[in-house]
């Protein structure tokens, strides 16, 4: 449980899983609404959208209000000739066609490089450096990506070809290759891509999020209608303390049906189990 120091939070999340919370969590809900023009308004937390939408919005305004030099890195694209009209601009296996990026950008990685290195999907840090290539090659050498854990990477810190002498705890990402059939079928066409595996992270969505344990957050309830979303978003934080509210709507945390009928099977299941002892 993420909210081990917080036990009031904890037993909020718990009735709030169900949506069987009271005025009184409401109102606690409330207290951490927060305005864009406060001036305790916390920038640098991550921002929780239910919409990809807004997430590129947020995350588009923020590299925008960057001071460094921004780069804008194209993917190599390869198709067969048979997609003569394919559109260069989807994502492939995860990777972008374009990522515009500067020195201290939040990025987020989107594929498994090194799961027993910690280079995960949804590993999550800043841009140091972008190195580029000595040649005049239009795809950047590697990006300098120093993790919000300090454990990330560590292996790949040691066994660098870069010189990383400059940049504590930074760790090389490089461009990966992906291949993906144009079609459902393992028959139909393939394309090929290379690219960074990262994206912006400033923001990003509910479904994203799932997994992260985070200090520090801003939850937008706008166009939030998913039932479950906001327990979902809720439970990543661990303490009230480091939660923040835009736009915030009591009515939209509705109860997942599945999340009630599994807790009804468990405890009927308990009841037997207890039966039976």
């Amino acid at each position: 449980m993420r909210q081990k120091g917080d036990f009031n939070f904890a037993q909020m999340l718990s009735r709030l899983h169900t949506a069987d919370h009271s005025p009184d969590d409401i109102e606690v809900l409330k207290s951490k609404i927060i305005s864009r023009a406060s001036e305790h308004y916390p920038k640098t937390a991550l921002h929780i959208f239910p919409t990809r939408a807004d997430v590129e919005s947020h995350n588009s305004s923020l590299l925008n209000a960057q001071p460094e030099e921004k780069v804008d890195i194209v993917a190599i694209t390869k198709y067969p000739r048979v997609l003569k009209n394919y559109d260069c601009s989807q994502v492939v296996g995860g990777l972008c066609h374009h990522l515009r990026l500067c020195k201290n950008a939040r990025i987020m990685l989107v594929k498994n490089l090194d799961v027993a290195d910690g280079l995960v999907n949804g590993a999550t840090g800043i841009i140091l450096d972008i190195l580029h290539n000595e040649q005049s090659s239009p795809m950047p050498k590697a990006l300098i990506v120093k993790f919000d854990n300090r454990n990330i990477g560590r292996l790949a810190r040691q066994s660098s070809k870069i010189s990383l002498q400059s940049y504590k705890d930074g760790v090389p990402i490089l461009p990966v290759e992906v291949k993906q059939n144009a079609g459902r079928s393992d028959t139909s066409p393939e394309i090929t891509r290379i690219q960074f595996p990262v994206v912006l992270c400033w923001a990003c969505t509910i479904h994203k999020v799932q997994g992260q344990t985070l200090d520090n957050v801003v939850i937008s309830f706008k166009r939030l209608r998913t039932k479950g979303q906001a327990y979902v978003a809720f439970s990543r934080i661990t303490s009230l303390r480091g939660l923040f509210l835009l736009d915030f709507n009591a009515d939209a945390i509705k109860k997942d049906n599945s999340v009630s009928e599994e807790m009804t099977r468990l405890r009927n299941e308990k009841s037997i189990h207890l039966f039976f002892r």
